[in-house]
């Protein structure tokens, strides 16, 4: 992962952990919208390549999923103890 790479990841960690402690989640068909909302005044991914674009827009929605199951997961483990 190169540096840039990792500092998108991180900010989609600390992006959707806000969003969780407010929101629990966002539907899957708001996912790609709401990226291509967030990004749409960046420089950089106004220059960067559609599979930069791409990549990035996997990479947020991966975060998502990784919260999404990191919660339903304690959730689950609380209601079975």
């Amino acid at each position: 992962m190169t540096q840039t790479t990792m500092g998108f990841y991180v900010a989609s960690i600390v992006f959707w952990g806000s969003f969780f402690a407010i929101q629990r989640g966002c539907p899957e068909e708001l996912l790609s919208p709401l990226y291509h909302q967030l990004v749409s005044n960046n420089p950089f991914f106004i220059n960067a390549s559609d599979s930069v674009k791409a990549d990035r827009e996997s990479s947020f929605i991966e975060v998502h999923n990784a919260w999404l199951n990191f919660f339903f997961t304690n959730v689950k483990t609380l209601c079975n103890e």
